[in-house]
């Protein structure tokens, strides 16, 4: 599997006012850190919407990174989706891509 073309952004007003609500959940406190990661795997193009907060059985003053890997609509139409077994290694690439850009994006 390769992972390329990785590029990340904080999300643009009206992009964080539809993500605060596409990507509620009961379980996680998000603060308003909300970022867009665009990359590639194995020459297909996906995205992931990342956010920090905590979960609400986690002790205030803990952060968490909920990140959340988005399947393109063509993956849908085409009924071709990559092995679960990469989704967590996706991940995995995109957190320590934030953690090396110190989470400091326009």
């Amino acid at each position: 599997m390769q992972i390329t073309n990785l590029t990340t952004r904080r999300l643009t007003a009206s992009e964080f006012e539809m993500a605060k609500k596409t990507w509620a959940s009961e379980d996680f406190i998000p603060t308003e850190d909300y970022w867009l990661a665009n990359f590639e795997v194995d020459g297909e193009s996906y995205f992931a919407g990342l956010r920090k907060g905590r979960r609400r059985d986690v002790s205030p003053g803990t952060e968490q990174i909920d990140i959340q890997l988005r399947i393109p609509d063509a993956a849908f139409d085409a009924d071709r989706f990559p092995p679960e077994a990469h989704a967590a290694d996706v991940l995995t690439f995109v957190r320590e891509e934030m953690d090396k850009r110190g989470w400091n994006l326009p």
